[in-house]
């Protein structure tokens, strides 16, 4: 019998310890791979019918991570959020902003072999006609988000706000239309802090919705940042019905436009405020010259941060670039990403990164550190950043290493906190820190165009989402 006879497999991971928590698996393993799904996990499994074999050594193995918020196009950031999102180990993400058109015609060239979904954002003057568009006009976005390959839309409170009465119509017509809605809160009455996430939760009621980054609602503008965070908490407890993540980063990510001489996002203005600047251009410009605001510049392959007069420069040649404020509270980072119900379910399903082309990809850095330090178990931290990532989309092939699955897994380096390697439907995307990549998957809902076809789009049931299947993450 010839060599390739023999072969059943076209990639083997052999010696890994592998943590699946949604089957209670944590041993060491063999992984075997045919195609883009999991063949076999088992013991001592023969390299000789695996095409490639590769030896981990007994490094932590669980299924690939998800980041369910992130930001890839032009609108925030940029495409070189996709080779930044691989060389963290990511091998799935979900774009929090749009435009979705412009994330289909660019993914099979830019997506470094990830798998992507895309949420539309609703921006008054672009999209919507204005501040309180009617339920009609709400209809025909969210159905033209969901035709074209999205999974439904976000709100952009915070940066663009909609009325309350414009927001809750945003909820019933997604509901209606059984579409994903996340919301970053923040309406023409609140801001984005701990009063509009709680006017938030009211607007929502009982009805399905995913609340976007718990903690950057949480920056001591109201009172106490621990205060901020406790009452949020406490409120989002009780509230099942409604998903949510959070991110691990000190900085957040905004926008540097400024339009006569006022910076456009209302967050911009507000961050600002906290470092003592003017909500002007002027203002932005000194924060950014004495190192408080940082500014989004490529570097390579990806964005890095500039400060001083490097970053003025930078920001000068043209404002429609992110900035970065370091206004995220350490209480807010730390309780969102461990506090837990008395059923041991987390308050704050999943971990994000809000990165992307955002310089803050650090889901892995900072939570194996939570793990390091024992406040996380390493089944805590696959829970957060696959289990319930998956379940919250309605990714059911994804969030496991089970036979069947995709082959999406990512391997851990614990001693120094990253990922070593990382698989994407059965391919190496990321290898030691260098993206090897190519392609991507495009994950649509069931009712995207017939004209939506290949092997380079995968569709899913929405109505098997966190939002409309009614279990508990």
């Amino acid at each position: 019998m010839t060599r390739e006879e023999t072969i059943m497999y076209s990639l083997l991971l052999k010696n890994g310890r592998v943590v699946d928590p949604l089957y209670g698996v944590d041993g060491k393993l063999d992984i075997a791979i045919e195609g883009s799904e999991i063949s076999v996990v088992g013991e001592d499994l023969d390299p000789s019918e695996a095409l490639n074999t590769l030896d981990l050594g007994e490094q932590a193995v669980i299924p690939g991570i998800i980041d369910p918020h992130v930001h890839l196009t032009e609108r925030l950031g940029g495409h070189e959020g996709f080779y930044m999102l691989a060389r963290a180990g990511v091998t799935t993400a979900v774009d929090f902003a749009g435009p979705v058109s412009e994330i289909r015609e660019c993914f099979q060239k830019e997506a470094c072999g990830l798998n992507i979904a895309v949420l539309e954002a609703l921006i008054p003057g672009d999209n919507l006609s204005g501040e309180d568009p009617s339920s009609r006009e709400l209809e025909e976005v969210v159905i033209r988000s969901l035709e074209e390959g999205g999974l439904g839309i976000k709100i952009m409170g915070g940066h663009y706000p909609l009325t309350p009465q414009a927001t809750r119509r945003c909820v019933e017509v997604s509901d209606s239309c059984m579409s994903y809605i996340t919301i970053h809160a923040g309406t023409t009455r609140k801001g984005s802090n701990l009063e509009g996430a709680l006017e938030a939760l009211e607007i929502i009621g009982n009805e399905p919705a995913h609340l976007a980054h718990i903690n950057s609602y949480c920056r001591g503008s109201i009172k106490p940042a621990l205060e901020e965070v406790l009452d949020l908490l406490s409120r989002l407890e009780k509230m099942r019905n409604v998903q949510s993540g959070s991110y691990l980063a000190m900085v957040n990510g905004t926008s540097g436009k400024c339009i006569d001489g006022i910076p456009e996002s209302l967050i911009t203005r507000k961050c600002l405020e906290m470092g003592g600047f003017e909500g002007t251009s002027e203002g932005l410009g000194k924060a950014i010259l004495t190192g408080f605001a940082g500014v989004s510049t490529r570097k390579g392959r990806g964005n890095v941060l500039l400060y001083g007069e490097e970053g003025l420069q930078t920001w000068r040649k043209d404002d429609n670039i992110p900035i970065s404020f370091p206004v995220n509270s350490p209480q807010a980072i730390f309780l969102c990403a461990t506090a837990k119900r008395d059923d041991g379910t987390f308050i704050v399903p999943a971990l994000c990164s809000d990165g992307g082309a955002i310089a803050r990809n650090c889901i892995l850095e900072r939570g194996l550190s939570l793990v390091n330090m024992q406040y996380l178990s390493l089944h805590d931290l696959v829970i957060k950043t696959s289990v319930n990532p998956a379940r919250m989309f309605g990714f059911t092939t994804k969030g496991s290493l089970s036979p069947g699955m995709d082959a999406d897994i990512t391997v851990l380096d614990m001693d120094n906190c990253r990922a070593s390697l990382a698989v994407a439907r059965g391919k190496v995307i990321m290898k030691d820190g260098e993206v090897v990549g190519s392609g991507g998957t495009m994950i649509i809902s069931e009712k995207a165009s017939s004209r939506l076809k290949g092997t380079h789009f995968q569709r899913i049931d929405l109505s098997k989402s966190q939002l409309y299947s009614n279990s508990d993450l």
